[in-house]
């Protein structure tokens, strides 16, 4: 570990000692690393970010499947049979997004508000806890226009609350209507949909209280409106998930065929299903991701070549070290330290970038009365998958040519 220490302690000193020729290395590989991670930040934001919800690879999407629509929506009459019948799922999440008018209190003008209508058993299937107060439970489903109540997101709470601890118990009025707030959500908790951050979770049993719409809608087998997830059994796979799908949408068609004929069920993942719903996303990410790469291959280039042009400048020193006893591979594990360092520099300079560019997006104010926010961020996933070596091989290559120089 003593060796390893001094050769990096070496290779910080040639990079100080050669001020220009590192800054170029550094800057080659940050703005390659760099364009890298903000392209690849957007695709993941699209596409392939999970959601922020506790063990989320356990949680799947639910699609009703018929030979011209490959993702469609549930009505709550067939989440009901889907609940009563398979076998596979710990618990269903249905979330259906609603118009508001909110208004803090009576008096108040009442504000266009977007939230998201629930079943009980939504947060416990996601295994979201509350940042404050208590989750939706099967008991609300159950008390339709008998005590109103709501959870807030953790926005809503600081921005119209200003995170009063006492919150809950206080109502709030939707569609005129008064509701309890009973819980907030947390602020890691930002809804279900890529980009829409709702404020509000309503009961769907409450609909008509909430926004004044029809309550036919929960026993109407046709109105498919409504989205479903749902969290896998221990030990269950999403194959053995789709087999019990299918067995229990063939019952719904065979007692129901008015409503489900033709009709069958899908189970995705999570990327599964965005890339299924819009196809056009999937190729449009692939050109971007290809240019991504093609700049990323520019840098790693560039690096090359800088990296070579050392080696004419390194021979007397190459053949220095070996005189006085160095072997040939002491030398290869110094000029491979020396790659290292400059290229983890590189990288964590072009990881700073991408999460500036990721900043900036998140900052643009869409002109919408929705929540939407593009939320781009660096994570540990973007850092994997835009990390970059370009260094390394370039300086195995330059080593090479100094050990066979030097004899």
């Amino acid at each position: 570990m003593a060796i390893i220490v001094g050769d990096v302690v070496y290779a910080l000193r040639v990079m100080r000692r050669r001020k220009g020729f590192s800054f170029a290395v550094l800057l080659s590989t940050a703005l390659g690393v760099g364009a890298t991670a903000s392209i690849f930040s957007l695709i993941d934001a699209f596409l392939l970010r999970p959601l922020p919800v506790p063990d989320t690879s356990r949680v799947v999407r639910l699609a009703s499947l018929t030979e011209a629509s490959p993702v469609g929506r549930f009505s709550y009459a067939e989440i009901d049979d889907i609940g009563n019948q398979a076998q596979s799922f710990a618990g269903l999440a249905t979330s259906k997004n609603a118009i508001f008018g909110f208004a803090r209190e009576r008096g108040e003008q009442a504000r266009v508000t977007i939230g998201v209508l629930v079943n009980g058993e939504f947060f416990s299937t996601l295994g979201v806890a509350p940042a404050l107060g208590r989750a939706l439970t099967a008991d609300d489903d159950r008390r339709a226009g008998e005590r109103p109540v709501v959870v807030i997101s953790h926005g809503m709470w600081q921005r119209e609350f200003g995170g009063r601890a006492d919150l809950v118990g206080q109502t709030l009025r939707l569609n005129a209507s008064e509701f309890t707030i009973v819980g907030v959500a947390p602020a890691s908790f930002t809804g279900l949909q890529p980009f829409l951050q709702p404020a509000l979770y309503v009961p769907h049993t409450m609909i008509r209280e909430a926004t004044g719409a029809s309550r036919d809608g929960l026993t109407n087998r046709a109105e498919r409106s409504v989205d479903v997830f749902a969290r896998l059994k221990p030990g269950v796979g999403i194959e053995r998930a789709r087999d019990d799908m299918r067995r229990v949408a063939a019952e719904m068609a065979r007692e129901h065929s008015d409503a489900n004929r033709g009709r069958s069920a899908m189970v995705f993942s999570q990327a599964g299903f965005r890339i299924a719903e819009a196809p056009d996303n999937l190729t449009l990410s692939w050109l971007f991701f290809g240019v991504a790469a093609l700049v990323l291959s520019i840098a790693c280039i560039n690096v090359a070549n800088l990296l070579l042009s050392t080696a004419p400048a390194r021979l007397r020193e190459t053949a220095v070290r070996l005189a006085i006893g160095a072997s040939r591979l002491q030398l290869l594990r110094q000029f491979l330290i020396e790659s290292a360092v400059l290229s983890t520099a590189g990288a964590a300079a072009g990881l700073g970038i991408a999460a500036g560019c990721a900043a900036f997006i998140r900052s643009i104010t869409i002109a919408s009365d929705l929540p939407l926010q593009l939320d781009a961020h660096v994570d540990a996933r973007v850092a994997v998958c835009a990390r970059s070596r370009p260094a390394v091989r370039p300086r195995l290559g330059a080593a090479a040519g100094h050990s066979r120089h030097a004899r």
